[in-house]
């Protein structure tokens, strides 16, 4: 989480936000079984590939999910994506393993859960997606996110809880992170 104001991805901090993102990915095995020799060099490669949408995404809350620029969400979809893809490269139909997405984007923007294999296999029929479902396009995870969107907006006292909780743990965080809240949720589930 970062403080109002400070980028946690601007030139005086990308390589420490590069490396505790890493040493926190690797604990979750975010990239085993992946084809990338070097997945180290390539996520620090995204990450300065989605500076600037990173500045014009992180004061948005889950809340607002249609309203962010699609368009730079999808570079940072696709760039986060292509870590775990062989040597790093875009994958030519779009299809990413959605934990080498969704994991980084949970911890950098808090706005959505990891979809690794528990939370895939607790998220309700409804949504599409099967525990299966490793590899996810950026129109199936905009789907399901836009409909979390919806849902929690119907949601106030789950809404409620969630920037309550979120004040206790991350006293001077600006944006609610409803992602990791609901990553536990279905977690946990």
């Amino acid at each position: 989480m970062e403080s109002a104001g400070r980028s946690i991805l601007d030139k005086e901090h990308i390589e420490e936000t590069h490396l505790k993102l890493l040493a926190v990915l690797k604990k979750w095995q975010t990239y085993r079984n992946g084809s990338n020799s070097d997945t180290s060099k390539t996520l620090k490669e995204a990450l300065w590939n989605i500076r600037e949408e990173y500045d014009h995404l992180r004061g948005f809350s889950l809340l607002r999910f249609r309203e962010m620029p699609k368009g730079e969400l999808e570079v940072v979809w696709r760039e986060l994506g292509r870590v775990k893809e062989t040597e790093g490269r875009v994958n030519v139909g779009g299809r990413y393993y959605a934990v080498a997405a969704t994991k980084p984007m949970l911890l950098l923007l808090g706005q959505t859960p990891a979809f690794d294999t528990k939370v895939r296999g607790n998220l309700p029929a409804r949504y599409g997606v099967r525990v299966t479902d490793y590899k996810l396009s950026f129109s199936k995870w905009w789907g399901v996110m836009s409909e979390l969107s919806r849902e929690l907006k119907e949601s106030t006292e789950f809404v409620g809880e969630c920037e309550a909780a979120s004040r206790r743990l991350w006293k001077d965080s600006t944006v609610t992170p409803f992602g990791r809240l609901i990553d536990v949720y279905f977690w946990v589930k």
